[in-house]
């Protein structure tokens, strides 16, 4: 979903600002990745041929989509413990942009 808000709304310079406010968590982000470099490769072992070699079978697309966001979560855990993740700031945010009395 994508916000609009009017800037300026009274005076010759007004314009239309927009943020995304539904972006993917980069856990998200990053299952979505790995759902499209393995989507359509993935396979998991399916029991042996009648001659005992291994039989694969590509894995269905719950499998693939638990699998994706399992991984994203530990790389993201990962991420997060060591200090290689930045929390931005909401543009929208009103106490922002506010004069607070003494400063």
């Amino acid at each position: 979903m994508i916000k609009t808000k009017i800037v300026n709304k009274y005076s010759n310079s007004a314009h239309i600002m927009t943020h995304e406010s539904e972006i993917l968590e980069n856990e998200a982000r990053l299952a979505m990745i790995m759902i499209e470099k393995w989507g359509m490769v993935a396979a998991l072992p399916d029991g042996e041929d009648t001659t005992g070699r291994q039989k694969m079978r590509i894995m269905t697309p719950t499998e693939l989509v638990n699998r994706a966001f399992i991984t994203a979560k530990l790389a993201m855990a990962y991420a997060r413990k060591n200090g290689l993740v930045h929390i931005a700031v909401d543009p929208f945010d009103e106490t922002l942009n506010e004069n607070k009395e003494g400063e």
